[in-house]
């Protein structure tokens, strides 16, 4: 009678080990899914840091350019000057 105990126990804690696999599996995978939306996250915020910085940028270069082309006789007379 005892071995039908003990098979009895065996087959109990098989199936307990194998609940708590795919409760392991489980949470494994819901982790990685969640890391995969915060590197997703991460990478969007990036790209619109990057754009902002990116228009940023040009738009002081369009600034610099408009006032280089309006200021261009003294900025020219300046160079000028500056060589002579």
């Amino acid at each position: 009678m005892a071995s039908t105990d003990d098979k009895k126990r065996q087959k109990e804690n098989l199936d307990q080990l194998k609940d708590e696999a795919e409760g392991r599996d489980a949470r494994i995978k819901k982790r990685r899914e969640h890391q995969q939306k915060l590197e997703a996250e991460r990478k969007r915020k990036k790209r619109i840091r990057m754009a902002k910085m990116a228009v940023f940028w040009f738009g002081i270069f369009a600034i610099g350019l408009y006032a280089l082309t309006w200021f261009s006789k003294d900025f020219v007379s300046w160079l000028h000057r500056l060589v002579n």
